[in-house]
């Protein structure tokens, strides 16, 4: 079934899973969001965040200063969460799929994309657009299957390179177990073995 049509769960354990029970995010990921948080709004400015899930980079967002906080988010479950506990009032907030609203858009200062089971290649070779010309643009990045040592998805890579110089900051996170890194259906999440992440800054080809 179609993400957008399946039924959300929040868990008392610090998860958000699907209808079949696979985790669409999890509390271990707090320093990945507060880390990319941190590189897209530490300067303050139009931030850009499209996928709230639980919230944790948006919470890390609206703590810095001079702010101006964008949320985009497609799911209806997601957004009657959002609507309990208060982001109305503490963001901009669009209920709709990006692909809705991407033309019609303002340029940000910073941008941050982490939706669940679409490809974002369409998304990646059009956010330069809505990118400020000394903007920061950053993902979550989760290279299964790096066999060429890009550190990113291959074809996510192929379509911001395009346009953008990738650079990565890299830090240390910790250990993920098994119980919360595997799928109902056998397939991994995130990888147990992988203790570094590469975080990618994005930013416009210097001309």
């Amino acid at each position: 079934m179609e993400y957008i049509k399946q039924k959300l769960t929040y868990t008392h354990a610090g998860e958000l899973l699907d209808q079949n029970g696979n985790s669409i995010m999890m509390e271990w990921e707090w320093p990945i969001m507060q880390k990319q948080a941190e590189t897209i709004a530490a300067k303050g400015g139009r931030i850009l965040n499209i996928g709230f899930g639980m919230g944790l980079i948006d919470s890390c967002i609206n703590s810095y200063p001079n702010v101006e906080h964008w949320i985009i988010e497609a799911h209806p479950d997601v957004q009657e969460k959002m609507m309990s506990l208060g982001w109305l009032n503490r963001a901009k907030c669009i209920f709709k799929k990006w692909q809705e609203v991407l033309p019609y858009l303002p340029q940000f200062d910073g941008i941050y994309i982490d939706t669940w089971d679409e490809d974002l290649t369409p998304f990646l070779r059009n956010v330069k657009n809505i990118l400020k010309p000394d903007g920061v643009f950053t993902m979550f990045n989760n290279p299964r299957a790096d066999v060429k040592g890009l550190h990113m998805d291959e074809k996510e890579y192929e379509a911001i390179s395009t346009w953008a110089d990738v650079k990565f900051e890299t830090f240390q996170i910790p250990y993920v177990a098994p119980e919360n890194a595997q799928r109902t259906d056998g397939q991994f999440y995130w990888s147990t073995n992988q203790r570094t992440y590469w975080n990618p800054i994005i930013t416009h080809k210097q001309k």
